[in-house]
């Protein structure tokens, strides 16, 4: 968690917060790291992949509304 904290400049209990809800939703699995016991190994499930494809181009129509403005 330390290693998302520092990536996205959060607190690790917000990151493990936000971890722990994915991983109750079935977006995310978390398992150690056979390596190293005190890593965490997050992945994405199946479910998590399906709606990382969904909502992958979420900006889309938000780009076509702004690019309709009339420029003056």
């Amino acid at each position: 968690m330390s290693g998302l904290s520092k990536e996205f400049g959060l607190t690790q209990a917000t990151v493990s917060d936000a971890v722990r809800s994915l991983v109750e939703k079935g977006l995310v699995s978390r398992s150690p790291c056979w390596e190293d016991g005190r890593v965490q190994v997050l992945g994405l499930t199946s479910s998590g992949r399906e709606l990382t494809k969904r909502i992958s181009d979420w900006q889309v129509p938000i780009i076509e509304q702004i690019e309709a403005f009339p420029y003056e």
